[in-house]
This record gives C-alpha cells, sequence and structure tokens, in this order.
C-alpha cells in the first residue's frame, strides 16, 4: 500500500474555484438532476474541472445529503476534482431533494444502473465512470453493478472501478441480522440518523430535537429501557424500522436487497478495492464480498482489501480509548486516488506489484500485507473451568488440553441490568474500548489463557463450539475475544452474537469473524460470554434467565483460533 495522507478540504456554492496548490484544476459546482426509468428525478451535486477534458466520472449516491457528500469520511469532493475527475454526488430516492419513496436498498439496482449510464454520458465526460461511499453508499455501489449486469448491453458497462467501503454484502446477514439476532441497537441507531435527515430536510424542528435527544441517550447509555423508547417512537415504527423489526429472518425480501443475491454466479469485469474496518459490524460482509468477488473476477478485474481499525465513523486517529498511531489515522483519500488513477486513467500507481490484502494488526499496531486473504488451519483451544468462570475472571481458562471432567458454569441474564456492548462492534459505536471491568461482572464468563511464553500471530476467522442451554425459550449468546495486557488492561478484537433456539443442535456454532492481531509474549487472550442486552433480538422485558455452559466431558466447548 503506498505511502498515505490526508486530502484537504474545501467548501464552493457554484463560483469557478482558483487552483490551489501547483498542478491542481479549478472547479465548479453545478446543480444537475436525471430522471430513472420509471420517471423519478433524482438530483446531484457536480463538481467539474475548468479546464479541457474529458474527465472521468466520480459518483457516490447517499441517503444523507449531496452538500455534505459523506465529508465526515472523506475529503471534499473538490479535492477529487482537482486531481482531475468530475464528481457526481447524488440524493438517492426519497432523500434530500430527490423524487420518491426512500426504501433502504429496495430501488439502488434500478436507480443504480440508471445512474451509471446518466454519469458516463455528463458533458466532459470520457465515458468511464467510477464508485464510491461508505455504508449504505458502499452497498449502493455493489447494487448498481448487479442493475447494470442485469442486461446483456451493460454486461461491460462504463463501470470502470469501485471502493466499496464498510458495505454489507448479504443485508440480512450483515446489516440486519447477526446469526439469527437482530441488531437492535445498531438498527434503531441508523433508523434515527436517517429520521433527523428527513426531519432536517422538510423543517421539523420538534421531530428532530426528539430524534437528537433519543441519539444523544443512545450513545450515553445503550440499555433496554433507552432502546425501548427510542425504538417506540412513531417515526422509527413508521418508516423503515418497523418493517424490518417485524420481518423474519429468513424473509425472501432481504435477498432482493442484497448485492450477494444480485451478483451471483456472475463474473465480476469491475477491479474494487474493498475497505473495512475491525470494528464496523458489517465485516463479514466486507470480507465474503472479496472473497466471492475475488473467485470469479475477470479480465483482469483485480480486488483488493484493506482492513483497518476502524468503526462506523471512521478514520480518526483515536478508535475508542485507544490511539493508533501511523497509517491507520486516515489512508482511505489518497488509496482511493490512487485506485481510481489507476483504473480510470491508466496511471502506473504500482498496483500490480502490491499485495491485494492489507491488515492492520491491531496489537503490533502495524500494516501487514499478503498475496491473498490469509486461512491457515484452525486449533482448538479448550474451555476449562471449575464452575465459577462466572463469579471471578481468573477461574475459566483457555487451553490446548481438554478438560477430563465436566463442570457446568451458570450465569443469569437480567434484561433489566444487561451486559454493555463493550467494544467491538456491540453497541451504537464499535470502537476499541477497555472491556476489563465488563468481564468482572457475575453475569460474564470469561476464559484465559495463561500468560504467552511467545508472541503469536493470530490471522484468521475465529469460531466458538460452544455447548449452552438457558431454562428461557429463545435466548442471544455474546463471544468476545480480547487480548488481556500486562496490566490488566482488555482490548477487543473481535466479537460474534448468535441466536439461539431450543431447536437447535449442540454444539453451538458461532463465528466470531476475522482477526490480525500479534500477541505479544507476557499477554493473554480471553474469552468473554454473556447475553448482550445492546444487540438482543427485541427489547427484554421478561424474567431473569439462566444459562448454562458446560466445559469438558461430554460438552467440549472450544474455541477454534488460527495463527502462523
Amino acid at each position: 500500500m503506498s505511502e498515505l495522507q490526508d486530502g484537504e478540504a474545501a467548501e464552493s456554492e457554484g463560483a469557478p474555484r482558483p487552483a490551489g496548490d501547483e498542478g491542481t484544476l479549478a472547479v465548479e459546482r453545478v446543480d444537475a438532476s436525471m430522471t430513472t426509468r420509471d420517471g423519478t428525478r433524482l438530483d446531484a451535486d457536480l463538481w467539474v474541472p475548468q479546464a479541457d477534458g474529458p474527465y472521468p466520472v466520480l459518483l457516490m449516491r447517499t441517503p444523507f445529503g449531496r452538500r455534505k457528500a459523506e465529508t465526515y469520511v472523506y475529503a471534499h469532493p473538490i479535492w477529487y476534482a482537482e486531481q482531475g475527475y468530475i464528481v457526481a454526488v447524488q440524493d438517492v430516492r426519497g432523500t434530500g431533494s430527490s423524487e420518491g419513496s426512500f426504501d433502504p436498498f429496495v430501488h439502488e439496482a434500478d436507480d443504480g444502473a440508471d445512474a451509471l449510464a446518466w454519469a458516463s454520458g455528463l458533458n466532459g465526460a470520457n465515458g468511464a465512470v467510477g464508485l464510491y461511499g461508505c455504508g449504505y453508499a458502499g452497498v449502493a455501489q455493489l447494487l448498481a453493478l448487479a442493475g447494470a449486469n442485469a442486461s446483456d448491453e451493460q454486461e461491460d458497462g462504463a463501470i470502470r472501478a469501485a471502493v466499496p467501503t464498510l458495505a454489507g454484502w448479504d443485508i440480512r446477514r450483515d446489516w440486519a441480522f447477526e446469526q439469527g439476532t437482530f441488531r437492535l441497537a445498531d438498527n434503531v441507531c441508523w433508523a434515527l440518523l436517517l429520521a433527523a435527515e428527513r426531519a432536517a430536510g422538510t423543517g421539523d424542528s420538534a421531530g428532530l430535537a426528539t430524534i437528537e435527544a433519543a441519539l444523544s441517550s443512545l450513545m450515553g447509555r445503550a440499555d433496554a429501557s433507552v432502546l425501548a423508547e427510542a425504538a417506540d417512537l412513531p417515526l422509527l415504527q413508521d418508516g423503515h424500522y418497523g418493517r424490518w423489526i417485524s420481518r423474519a429472518a429468513e424473509h425472501a425480501d432481504w435477498g432482493h436487497m442484497s448485492p450477494r443475491t444480485g451478483l451471483e454466479g456472475r463474473n465480476c469485469t469491475t477491479p474494487m478495492l474493498h475497505i473495512g474496518g475491525w470494528f464496523d459490524g458489517k465485516l463479514r460482509g466486507t470480507i465474503e464480498a472479496f472473497r466471492e468477488l475475488s473467485a470469479r473476477s475477470a479480465d483482469g478485474a483485480r480486488q483488493h482489501l484493506v482492513v483497518g481499525p476502524w468503526s462506523g465513523e471512521p478514520w480518526g486517529r483515536a478508535s475508542g480509548t485507544i490511539d493508533i498511531a501511523g497509517l491507520a489515522g486516515s489512508p482511505i483519500d489518497q488509496a482511493q486516488l490512487a485506485w481510481f488513477n489507476h483504473w480510470l486513467k491508466g496511471v502506473d500507481e504500482g498496483l500490480d506489484d502490491d499485495d491485494s490484502v492489507h491488515l492492520y494488526d491491531m496489537c503490533a499496531r502495524r500494516w501487514r500485507s499478503y498475496a491473498s486473504l490469509p486461512e491457515p488451519e484452525a486449533e482448538p483451544l479448550f474451555l476449562v473451568s471449575t464452575g465459577l468462570a462466572a463469579s471471578s475472571d481468573e477461574d475459566g481458562e483457555l487451553s490446548p488440553e481438554r478438560q477430563e471432567g465436566a463442570s457446568i458454569d451458570r450465569l443469569i441474564h437480567d434484561p433489566r441490568r444487561p451486559v454493555p456492548g463493550g467494544g467491538g462492534h456491540g453497541g451504537p459505536r464499535g470502537a476499541a474500548q477497555d472491556r476489563s471491568l465488563i468481564d468482572a461482572r457475575g453475569d460474564v464468563a470469561t476464559y484465559t489463557t495463561p500468560a504467552l511464553e511467545e508472541a503469536l500471530l493470530v490471522v484468521g476467522e475465529v469460531d466458538l463450539a460452544l455447548y449452552a442451554r438457558s431454562d428461557a425459550d429463545a435466548f442471544d449468546v455474546s463471544a468476545v475475544l480480547s487480548v488481556v495486557e500486562r496490566d490488566g488492561g482488555t482490548l477487543p478484537l473481535t466479537r460474534g452474537q448468535r441466536r439461539v433456539t431450543p431447536d437447535d443442535a449442540l454444539p453451538l456454532t458461532i463465528s466470531m469473524g476475522y482477526v490480525c492481531a500479534r500477541i505479544g509474549a507476557g499477554r493473554r487472550l480471553r474469552l468473554s460470554l454473556s447475553c448482550d442486552g445492546t444487540k438482543a433480538s427485541g427489547v427484554d422485558a421478561g424474567s431473569p434467565s439462566l444459562i448454562e455452559i458446560g466445559a469438558g466431558g461430554d460438552g467440549p466447548s472450544h474455541l477454534l483460533l488460527r495463527t502462523v
């Protein structure tokens, strides 16, 4: 990965902007509109270099306001236009000033394909289009590809490159649910952010004040009572959130909204730079999209992957309570520009010589590069306990040796006193946060290795085979893998969540996501198990429930860890 720096942002409201640094171009903002195949008007801002072209086009389609252009993530569009691109930032259907009704992801394949055709034919454009955007706008890129590839005439299309960032691949699995568990806090928070955009756009000051108060409460304390109050707001129940929470995980509509379904079975002819974050809840989808599209790439359409120490609000130097130095701070604008220069302009950026996978090591605080995504063999670490792993954070152990006798650890899940997210992608703001105080709670069972004698590089998927049961009809189990520092500080590396019903066979298989971390000598690895009240399938208001976790004997719960 080339050396990366922050891009500068600037503002302009229509007058030509004088060139800044030597070699940059003057830029003008232009209002523009297009009409979709069903007659809906979509509005956009164009940022156009004021010099002879033609130029490639960079297209972003966002529900969070074209004038903001996701500048909390990227440099301002002026910066990209100064480098010799026409930049088009479009309000998706039913948002901003665009016509129609907003229904998340439902219209993005058709509208995205229409927007691509429009962008490639813009005055001054050379026909080549690159796509960029974060979160929803990242998914919109993949859905636009699905829509454009739906007809033989558009098989190759005008799309020359894409950079889906913090994007889901399967909306059901990566956005709405996690292994059967509805992502309650995540979805409530996201629905509130969308509602805030609508209220601001319509001048609903009272509604906006209510939304901002709910968001402030969620950021401070995302427990069951706060979630219940926010989830019951009519503006959420009457919007997409009401439909999502009432729709079963296996409902067919999820497939119609997902890039995974739209691109299934098709060769990938678009080079893509996939960008994910260790603390982003959609990371599994980012990695799955990279894997699947890499396997189906054709015509030299290379797929690259970058995963950094970021959450859903990148790219600051600090991630939660952890100060991250070096390239982790803000690498994306320069990396994205290099990708577009290579594929849209034919500029030699050295990408053909680079490794295609770049993973930020959260413990060593450095980048690691690989020719392909590492997939080492998994080795088991067994849960060992005297039955007091919930009472003491030093009783339970992770051991390569299986416990001979059986033991059962018991904890109570009290819906009125839920276990907080505590870093990782649990809760409204995923980040690297010390969870040592959470692990000391009596409703969290912990299993910790002895201090490592030698450094250990953990790279790959982490899975858990768990023997657990409850006296409740169903429960949500949360599993967190952390590194314990010499001073007791506990940094979460990854987590998994699963909905468990009486029909589920044992052991329960819980996917805990991908990890890249060099655990230094003297440090320890820890598995924490609980019921996570910030990501439950619904807002619990029932009685406390008993959770039993088996170790050894006929119930050898174990962690599957991949190391190199």
